[in-house]
């Protein structure tokens, strides 16, 4: 494979990786959001004022897509295959917390007053920051904790490898 074809496979995986994190991204919203409107609702969903919100394709999508869209400016689909740290973290979190001030807005705003379905109390919309953040910093540390353990499963494993302790110096946040 050529310099030139082995630079274009790479920008079309690195973005092939990144849509997919964006649709597990979608998911795992959606399942916070079910996930706190199931405790709000006492354990039912179906039969409950919700039901017309929860289950309303245009409001998943629409805040999929903008879910999709904070996630992009807090850049958290730059690095996730490479690097997962601190500053990561940080980034989850106030994206979470974004990401449930939106809810809360188009939920109050378009369901209340436009569409006069009913909606939770503010108290769900915190927890609901909680829970997103973890459901955005899960996939991004899991999958680190994972492709390391499986390094050092077959590191550890393998008897002859030449392995060598190393320090970075001048590396900054990444030589840590």
């Amino acid at each position: 494979m050529s310099n030139k074809s082995s630079f274009k496979f790479s920008k079309y995986r690195g973005l092939f990786n990144k849509w997919i994190l964006f649709i597990f991204d979608s998911c795992m919203f959606t399942f916070a959001n079910i996930a706190i409107w199931y405790i709000a609702c006492g354990g039912t969903l179906a039969g409950s004022n919700y039901a017309s919100t929860i289950f309303n394709a245009y409001h998943l999508i629409g805040l999929c897509v903008v879910t999709g869209l904070i996630n992009y400016a807090f850049q958290l689909y730059k690095s996730v295959w490479s690097y997962a740290g601190y500053r990561e973290i940080v980034l989850c979190f106030e994206a979470g917390i974004i990401n449930a001030v939106v809810l809360c807005a188009v939920d109050k705003i378009l369901f209340d007053y436009i569409l006069n379905y009913s909606s939770l109390s503010l108290f769900i919309y915190v927890i609901n920051a909680l829970f997103l953040s973890v459901a955005l910093v899960a996939p991004r540390i899991g999958y680190r904790i994972l492709k390391n353990g499986m390094l050092q499963a077959v590191l550890l494993g393998n008897k002859n490898h030449n392995r060598k302790n190393v320090m970075i110096v001048g590396a900054g946040a990444m030589g840590n």
